[in-house]
């Protein structure tokens, strides 16, 4: 995969930190929310532990690396969770994705959470 840079930018911290402060693993018309309130409790903890850990990394090197080591580091505390946890850990990630205007992990997200990237060819 290519670097790519990230542009950082206060309107993007400011989307972080918001992002930062949203409780998370809760229910929604797509997922019924986290099994328990320890689950939920441990999940938002460690999504919001990453998101501690990246603005920090961002200013060491803004690249698209910086962030797809942050999100691993993360989706490790998740391997044993439940299918549902683990796509919303991974929408977590997509979040941010959107917010740094990284169009792509080149299927990094995907391989960890399917075992292999669908969009590629068989």
């Amino acid at each position: 995969m290519k670097d790519h840079p990230v542009v950082v930018t206060p309107e993007v911290l400011q989307q972080l930190t918001a992002l930062r402060s949203e409780p998370k693993f809760q229910g929604h018309e797509m997922y019924p929310g986290a099994p328990d309130e320890g689950v939920r409790f441990r999940a938002e903890q460690t999504v919001n532990t990453m998101l501690d850990r990246l603005q920090p990394a961002l200013r060491a090197s803004s690249l698209n690396s910086a962030v797809i080591a942050q999100f691993m580091e993360m989706l490790k505390h998740f391997e044993g969770d439940d299918t549902e946890e683990r796509e919303q850990a991974c929408g977590y990630c997509e979040r941010v994705m959107v917010i740094l205007q990284i169009e792509s992990l080149d299927g990094t997200l995907n391989t960890w959470l399917y075992g292999f990237d669908p969009g590629e060819p068989a």
